[in-house]
């Protein structure tokens, strides 16, 4: 398996950790709960946006969709 690919696994496995984390959070978590369940999320987007970052720099390619900018995405 060549080295982009792994990437492109290790991406898609933080993403999957990203969302499960992020699910976990619901009306019956505790406060402290929904704090760590959070504070994983956020880790895990971390990671998700390392591996991004090394593979833009590295192969000149993205994983993550370009916007033109935040206000795009909310406003349409």
């Amino acid at each position: 398996m060549e080295t982009q690919e792994k990437l492109y696994k290790c991406f898609i496995e933080a993403r999957c950790c990203q969302l499960f984390y992020a699910s976990c959070i619901d009306e019956t978590c505790t406060e402290e709960e929904r704090s760590f369940f959070q504070e994983l999320a956020i880790q895990s987007t971390c990671q998700v946006n390392a591996i991004n970052d090394f593979i833009s720099e590295k192969y000149n390619h993205s994983f993550l969709p370009k916007y033109k900018s935040w206000k795009f995405i909310l406003n349409g």
